[in-house]
């Protein structure tokens, strides 16, 4: 007997079993081509846009380093040559400093450049948009017409530091992404203007593509991948896109769909190969060897799978003795992988549930201590109302009437701060919900100036209205709308001296939102104040504390409100000169009653 026999007939038995997968194989390929095509692609374009934009971020930053050196450094011979050799490996043609008039105190060009690319008329416009921090421009023509990026930094006394960077750096690394028949790299500025493309006239011409559909969701800072028609390739494509976040760049790999749908096709050429050609293969393939490479990845997949699935206790099974040295590292490092998952995964839900502690019982709380103040105080303000209305007889001497009157206003007063941190806390926790319905605009804003009529007598301020005719309804919560109008109104009779003055103003927007303006000739806030007035319970300054009553709960409840509406709420304020407080209801809100 032929010692080999045995294993003829295992090979051949072996073959007949891999007869139904490898057909099923061949005919899932065949459904399943393009679409992993499409899911590979994705993610290649994607990284290698994420890339390019890890490169121009480190760029963007030594050039803004440079810009700062060369407004720091002395006029020195000694600092110039240092900074020629720094400016020319970075791309920059020309260096200056000016004045606020726009006239030039220093300037220089590296060894290399033969011409001035900052002329007066970019020094005009580089002067209207620079800032204390360094402000990349869009790519714009220099002096003598090269595409160049122009970098701005403000000083002290109005003028600004200068440069002109070269756009060679980045139309090369452009140029480093190319595959396939059509498939590149495309990098624009943040208006939409190409910095980088195959096309070399685009480059020159500065063309602008803000209209294709991955530039556009670049400009507004977004990142990922989307299909398009390019108008470059007369084709439609797939791209991976994303943002250069100091300079609002944007880098994108499109490749043509047709060359995707070909390889596709290649792929299902080569199943019908693998169907038919499957057995034959499987004949040829060793049993020993197929056993000693497939069983320990397939066993690493599915633990890694299971991990995905949410089962982080699975660990890979050590591999024989016998196996390569390559699955043993593989099999100890995916297990390494999968304990530092689990661990964080662990102290992740630990952090989860004492949050989640924490916030059931500050919940809790807040529930129970309204009720707790709410029931008394209610039954102050009953009993308060039959001694004001004197029911069961007068009370006598004047006074008594004056301190009931008072007691009734510091209750409701009590008792309107306890809802609004309730609202607040609801909002915050994500469980407040809001009832729409249409009603008019106008009415809500007659009925809120109604209600503040006392405090407007009282205060000595006047306020006016100016509303367009016809406002449009809305739709949204008419309680709250009214009460985001009554806190801004209440702001701004609190914060305004006797003899000041209101605007509310009502508008439509070109988009189709609307928006609500109150403004005031109050004593105003800085930036900072504002960002005080905005947090809950946040008092802008110790004045303000002890002469103008108020939890400061109004302002940061208007805007969670406005956002919960879909909206925003916006503070435009200078100290002395008075406070801008708008709403703006987006479109989806506005309803368009025909009269």
């Amino acid at each position: 007997m032929r010692p080999m026999r045995l294993r003829y007939w295992l090979t051949g038995a072996f073959a007949l079993v891999a007869i139904i997968p490898i057909t099923l194989l061949g005919f899932w390929i065949q459904e399943t081509a393009l679409q992993k095509e499409f899911d590979a692609v994705e993610e290649k374009h994607l990284l290698l846009a994420e890339n390019i934009t890890a490169a121009l971020e480190r760029y963007s930053a030594d050039t803004r380093a440079a810009l700062e050196m060369f407004a720091a450094v002395p006029d020195t011979s000694g600092a110039t040559n240092e900074l020629a050799v720094f400016a020319d490996a970075l791309g920059f043609r020309h260096f200056c400093i000016v004045d606020a008039d726009g006239a030039v105190l220093h300037d220089f060009m590296p060894a290399g450049e033969a011409h001035q690319s900052i002329d007066a008329t970019l020094i005009r416009e580089v002067l209207q948009q620079a800032g204390p921090e360094v402000t990349f421009l869009p790519v714009k023509p220099d002096a003598v017409g090269r595409p160049t990026i122009l970098l701005a930094q403000s000083s002290a006394d109005g003028g600004a530091a200068i440069g002109a960077l070269s756009t060679d750096y980045i139309v090369q690394l452009g140029r480093m992404i190319d595959f396939g028949n059509k498939g590149h790299a495309a990098i624009v500025d943040q208006s939409g203007q190409v910095l980088a493309h195959p096309k070399q006239d685009w480059i020159a011409e500065r063309r602008d593509i803000s209209a294709v559909a991955p530039v556009q969701r670049m400009m507004r800072g977004e990142t990922g991948v989307t299909r398009f028609f390019s108008p470059a390739a007369q084709k439609e494509m797939v791209s991976g896109y994303t943002v250069v976040a100091q300079t609002g760049w944007g880098v994108m790999v499109p490749q043509p769909v047709s060359e995707l749908e070909e390889q596709a096709r290649d792929v299902q050429a080569l199943a019908m190969v693998v169907l038919f050609g499957g057995v034959v293969a499987a004949t040829l393939i060793a049993w020993a060897a197929a056993s000693a490479v497939t069983r320990p990845l397939e066993r690493a997949v599915g633990a890694a799978s299971e991990i995905g699935g949410g089962v982080y206790d699975a660990r890979i099974p050590a591999p024989a003795a016998w196996a390569p040295e390559e699955v043993k590292t593989l099999t100890h490092e995916l297990n390494r992988m999968a304990e530092s998952i689990e661990e964080a995964r662990n102290t992740t839900e630990e952090s989860l549930r004492a949050l989640k502690r924490a916030n059931s019982a500050k919940s809790d709380f807040l529930a129970n201590t309204s009720h707790e103040l709410r029931t008394p105080l209610n039954a102050i303000v009953g009993f308060t109302e039959i001694l004001d209305r004197e029911l069961h007889g007068p009370l006598g001497a004047r006074k008594y009437r004056e301190y009931t009157k008072n007691i009734l206003t510091s209750a409701r007063l009590l008792i309107d701060v306890i809802e609004d941190i309730l609202d607040l806390s609801k909002l915050e926790a994500g469980k407040f919900t809001i009832v729409d319905s249409e009603f008019s605009v106008r009415q809500v804003v007659d009925e809120s100036v109604l209600l503040v009529g006392d405090q407007l007598a009282k205060s000595g301020v006047t306020l006016s209205l100016e509303l367009p005719e016809h406002l449009p309804y809305l739709r949204s919560s008419r309680s709250k709308c009214k009460q985001v109008i009554l806190n801004l109104l209440t702001n701004a009779i609190k914060f305004t001296d006797k003899g000041g003055r209101i605007v509310l103003t009502g508008m439509m927007e070109n988009d189709g939102g609307l928006a609500i303006r109150v403004a005031d000739t109050g004593i105003g806030m800085t930036p900072e104040q504002i960002d005080t007035a905005l947090t809950p319970f946040g008092q802008v300054e110790e004045t303000f504390n002890r002469s103008h009553r108020g939890v400061g709960l109004g302002l940061p409840l208007a805007k969670r409100l406005m956002e919960v509406h879909g909206g925003r709420l916006e503070v435009e304020s200078k100290p002395g000169e008075g406070t801008i407080v708008s709403v703006h209801f987006p479109p989806k809100r506005v309803v368009q009653v025909t009269v």
